[in-house]
C-alpha cells in the first residue's frame, strides 16, 4: 500500500487573505490482480443538493467520517459499511442530501448496493429497492433529491418493445426506454419494491385492456416498394385516387 498527503487551504473573500489549511493522510491499497487500483482510506470532496463537504471513505474498516474544514477533525458518522481487503477492487460514490449522505458501494464482484447514513451520524441503512434496465441489468435506484422528509428518486425503467419501417421501407424492431420517478418517503423505502410491483401490475392490465379495446391488428399489406406519381392539384383536393405511376423505386416502369 502508498499513503498520500492532502491538503486544503481556505481563503477569505472578504478580507482578501489566506485564512489556514488543514491536511490528511490518503492511504490507497495495493493494486489486484487485474492491475487495477485496490480499496483505500482517503478523504474526498463530496457534494449534492445538501451542499458540499469533506468525506473520509475507509473502505478497509467500513467507516465514513466527516472532516471539518476549519480545523480538519473528524467525526465518524457509521462503521458498517461494507469493509474491503486492501487488493480488492471497490469504489464508493458518496452524495449529500439535506438529511442524509448517500453512499453507494461497488462490490468486489461487481455489485452496486446503496446505502443511507444520516448526516448527524448513526447506523448505514441499505436501500434494497432496485431497478432493471436491459442495457446494464439489476442496480440499486438513484436518490437524486430530499424535500420534506421525501427522496425524489429514479426507481424503474419502463421498456416497450416496437416495430417501424424505415426510410428504405425495411421493417425494423426496437426497444423504447421510459424513466420512472416517483417521491418515496424515507420510512417507506423498504416497502417502495411491493407498491412499485403493484403499480406496474396495475399499468400492465390497462395496457392489456387498451390493446383489447383496440380489436386484432392490421396486417402488413405492403413493404419495401416506394411509387412515385403525377397528382393533378385538383384531383388531389376533390379525394380522387386515380393517378399515373411513372416508375418505382428501383427505377422501372410498371
Amino acid at each position: 500500500s502508498s499513503v498520500r498527503g492532502g491538503q486544503l487551504e481556505r481563503f477569505d473573500l472578504d478580507s482578501r487573505r489566506w485564512a489556514g489549511s488543514i491536511s490528511w493522510e490518503n492511504e490507497i491499497g495495493p493494486d489486484t490482480s487485474e492491475g487495477l487500483p485496490g480499496a483505500g482510506n482517503f478523504v474526498g470532496l463530496c457534494g449534492g443538493t445538501g451542499g458540499r463537504c469533506l468525506l473520509r471513505q475507509d473502505q478497509f474498516t467500513g467507516t465514513l467520517a466527516s472532516l471539518d474544514p476549519d480545523t480538519g477533525a473528524e467525526t465518524v458518522l457509521c462503521r458498517n459499511l461494507p469493509a474491503a481487503a486492501p487488493d480488492t477492487r471497490t469504489s464508493w460514490q458518496c452524495g449529500v442530501l439535506a438529511s442524509w449522505y448517500t453512499v453507494q458501494v461497488r462490490d468486489a464482484d461487481g455489485t452496486y448496493r446503496l446505502f443511507l447514513v444520516p448526516r448527524a451520524g448513526g447506523e448505514a441503512a441499505e436501500v434494497t429497492q432496485r431497478q432493471y434496465v436491459s442495457a446494464r441489468g439489476t442496480e440499486p435506484i438513484y436518490l437524486w433529491d430530499e424535500w420534506q422528509g421525501e427522496f425524489f428518486c429514479h426507481v424503474d425503467f419502463i421498456e416497450t418493445p416496437f416495430q417501424d419501417i424505415d426510410k428504405d421501407g425495411t421493417l425494423y424492431h426496437g426497444t423504447r426506454v421510459e424513466d420512472v420517478l416517483a417521491l418515496l418517503p424515507a420510512a417507506d423505502l423498504q416497502d417502495a419494491e411491493r407498491s412499485l410491483q403493484a403499480s406496474r401490475q396495475r399499468l400492465q392490465r390497462r395496457l392489456e385492456q387498451a390493446l383489447n379495446d383496440l380489436g386484432e391488428p392490421l396486417a402488413l399489406v405492403c413493404q419495401g416498394e416506394h411509387w412515385i406519381a403525377l397528382l393533378p392539384a385538383a384531383d388531389l383536393l376533390a379525394g380522387s385516387t386515380d393517378y399515373i405511376p411513372i416508375r418505382d423505386r428501383a427505377g422501372c416502369t410498371p
